[in-house]
């Protein structure tokens, strides 16, 4: 066994370094894929035959893609897969056959190293993002017969000069080395690196494409009349463009399609403009303004910013406007990416309000408090995403989930209370919330998405109702102050990793009366050894016995239908005349009252070292918790 390790340790290392030596794959019973020496060759013994199609980062070779040098595609291969070369980042030469006709999605995505490309004459398709990334690529020859080029095959292409297209081409054609559709009625792209400094687009252009012009260096554009639609993302991070006239004939004007044009400081919106894509504008730091033509039946301006006709959806406040701002009382819809990048202070959002669109405070990093109102019922994924300086939010009532990315990387954000409605902690909804110290989840939770929490280093202490069924994968990862942690008897799956390098632990407490199935790893990076388990009365043994939970050593076991005390004993808690008293917190410490079954009663915060509030309850057991800390009290 030994003697096994020591030689595929020695096969990996060899691999690592430099180049890979006769490795071989069966991609069909007649192609195979053979790699030694840096160069990759593939070949079929069928008369023709089409290479497999592979799913992002599963072709075989994925592991030593890094060890590629060379490509060599042998006679009678149709096609190149999808995914095939993904990430090959130290490829410099590629050999394709003539018997090539497809190019698939993504075959070369990040072949940074390669500079040179022959396509074969018999290539028809060329599909999308097919040299997305190849950063080296300095120009291109298109042939005659390729009747397909996808979306964005040559962005992010930074060193690409000219693509040349085949006269005898009938469905493209090139001018100066900008690449069009044949009747030139489409601006397909403008190479990265094309010299100059400006650029009259022809009158014979209708439509600008996607990424036509990313990242160009042009400082001047000239859109002529005949345009109507500029697609997404269009004229992405032309980050020397100072201003941009949008023609008289322009309908439609893309998501993204200005994304990162910093140097842009005013925009005017045209009256036959009828649709305008959210983040159309995004991230333009210096942009502060827009004017809308006020024949415009669609969109108008107040005071610089951007709105539906009827001013019910704000559509985008410019990124370079400061200060503070209060939203119309019109206003029901706050669109996706409204206020993204935004250096305003403060926003004032009315009870008009109904729903917070996607992205809509994105990165709004001068935020520091916002209030949400009871009206709204709907608030986007990374609505809030990246607002580092945030510091408190309050929720509305009557929202039912907190999406993916909500509050994700809001590093100031020391603690927030989840609505009594919300079922659900969408994937990353507080990912890196590094200052929020506890959380509480409502009756209403029954599933804690993928990497909920992760990251959140200073979580302290999170309560859970016994309504949770799901804790995802990761959701707990890297919280590493947590030390006391109560599973529900509700939760029926726990996926994996999802309390991963908790490294604080020191208790956690289960009340499942056989142990839940759960996978290897929902604890990896944690000494299960010196944490204690608390299990039911009379299981112990059953737990011993449990894959993951016999990981641990010490066990404790406690009656479910009461309650003891786990982690600090500072906090007690007794009834005096109608009150419930709780001694021991520090002021801004959360609390909270369950009834036996799990059910919240109430929570609070302490606001000094004896916290007092009236229980209009019936006769029972009630059990107060406090971060990781519980006491059982009785009403009589």
């Amino acid at each position: 066994m030994k003697i096994r390790i020591i030689i595929s340790l020695f096969v990996i290392s060899f691999c690592s370094a430099t180049l890979c030596w006769g490795q071989t794959w069966n991609l069909t019973p007649s192609m195979k894929a053979v790699l030694n020496n840096g160069t990759l060759t593939i070949t079929t013994t069928a008369a023709s035959e089409a290479m497999p199609d592979f799913w992002w980062g599963f072709a075989p070779w994925n592991n030593v893609s890094h060890t590629i040098q060379s490509i060599v595609i042998g006679e009678n291969v149709t096609s190149v897969g999808d995914h095939a070369f993904l990430t090959c980042r130290d490829l410099t030469s590629v050999n394709l056959p003539n018997s090539l006709k497809v190019i698939g999605v993504r075959a070369f995505d990040g072949c940074s190293s390669l500079s040179v490309i022959t396509i074969p004459d018999a290539v028809t398709t060329i599909d999308d993002y097919a040299f997305f990334t190849c950063e080296s690529l300095v120009t291109v020859d298109i042939p005659a017969l390729v009747s397909h080029i996808g979306l964005m095959v040559f962005d992010d292409c930074h060193a690409l000069t000219a693509i040349c297209v085949d006269a005898a081409n009938a469905s493209y054609m090139s001018d100066d080395g900008v690449l069009y559709n044949k009747d030139k009625t489409s601006i397909i792209l403008y190479p990265e690196k094309k010299s100059g400094t400006t650029f009259a687009i022809p009158n014979t252009v209708k439509i600008i494409e996607s990424a036509a012009f990313n990242y160009s260096t042009l400082s001047s554009i000239t859109i002529p009349d005949a345009v109507t639609e500029i697609k997404f993302g269009a004229f992405w991070k032309c980050e020397k463009l100072a201003a941009i006239t949008l023609p008289n004939s322009l309908e439609t004007l893309g998501e993204d399609a200005f994304h990162e044009c910093t140097s842009l400081t005013s925009i005017t919106i045209p009256a036959s403009v009828k649709e305008i894509g959210y983040g159309a504008f995004s991230y333009c730091s210096k942009l502060a303004s827009f004017q809308v033509n006020a024949a415009n039946t669609a969109y108008m301006s107040e005071a610089g910013i951007l709105y539906t006709k009827d001013k019910t959806v704000i559509h985008t406040y410019p990124a370079g406007k400061s200060g503070t701002f209060t939203i119309p009382s019109t206003v029901k819809t706050i669109g996706n990416y409204a206020f993204t990048f935004s250096p305003l202070t403060s926003i004032t959002i009315p009870g008009s309000v109904v729903t917070l669109g996607e992205h809509a405070f994105r990165e709004c990093t001068n935020l520091i408090s916002i209030e949400i109102p009871n009206s709204v019922t709907i608030i986007g994924n990374n609505a809030f995403h990246k607002c580092t300086k945030l510091v408190s939010v309050t929720l509305p009532d009557f929202i039912t989930e907190i999406e993916f990315h909500t509050f994700s990387s809001c590093t100031n954000l020391a603690s927030i209370t989840i609505p009594d409605m919300v079922k659900e902690i969408g994937s990353y909804a507080f990912y890196e919330c590094t200052s929020l110290t506890s959380i509480i989840l409502p009756a209403s939770v029954e599933k804690i998405c993928w990497c909920a929490f992760h990251t959140c280093t200073n979580l302290a202490s999170i309560t859970m109702s016994n309504s949770i069924e799901t804790i995802e994968g990761l959701a707990f990862a890297n919280c590493e102050k947590l030390t006391s942690l109560t599973i529900p008897n509700s939760v029926k799956e726990i996926v994996s990793e999802a309390f991963w390098y908790c490294t604080g632990l020191k208790d956690v407490k289960v009340s499942w009366e056989t142990p839940l199935s759960v996978p290897d790893d929902i604890f990896g990076g944690v000494n299960t050894k010196t944490v204690t388990l608390h299990v039911p009365n009379g299981t112990t043994a059953l737990y011993q016995a449990a894959n993951v939970w016999k990981s641990f050593e010490k066990y404790l076991e406690y009656d479910p239908a009461g309650i003891e005390d786990i982690g600090n004993q500072n906090m007690k808690a007794y009834i005096s005349n109608g009150m419930l008293i709780i001694d021991g917190l520090e002021a801004g410490q959360q609390w909270s009252v369950f009834s036996i079954t799990g059910t919240l009663m109430f929570q609070g915060t302490a606001d000094s070292v004896e916290t007092r509030h009236a229980l209009p309850l019936q006769r029972g057991i009630y059990i107060v918790e406090s971060e990781g800390r519980t006491v059982k009290v009785m009403m009589n």
